[in-house]
């Protein structure tokens, strides 16, 4: 019964992913993937590009204070696995 029910489930998506035209895309870049998840999932990317928009206030500037050093140092190790460094991920991490 539940392997109907995937191939149910499956043959839905494709139809639905055809009526609106929706393709597959296929990326190797950790980044893309991050932020395609953050702005699906979490934070409209309306808020990313405000973001980006406020960074860009600051263009040529080298050194940026952030005062949360936690949150920092938790934002470094994550760029650090984008950038292709491999890291570990604990179950307290993914708790939130």
């Amino acid at each position: 019964m539940k392997k109907i029910m995937s191939e149910v489930n499956l043959k839905s998506i494709i139809k639905f992913t055809e009526h609106f035209n929706i393709k597959p895309y296929d990326t190797k870049d950790r980044l893309v993937v991050f932020l395609y998840t953050l702005m699906r999932n979490d934070v409209p990317s309306g808020a990313v590009y405000r973001i980006l928009v406020d960074m860009g206030v600051h263009n040529g500037r080298s050194t940026f204070s952030l005062c949360n050093d936690y949150l920092a140092k938790d934002a470094e190790r994550i760029a650090s696995f984008l950038r292709g460094d491999e890291i570990a991920i604990d179950d307290a991490d993914q708790k939130a």
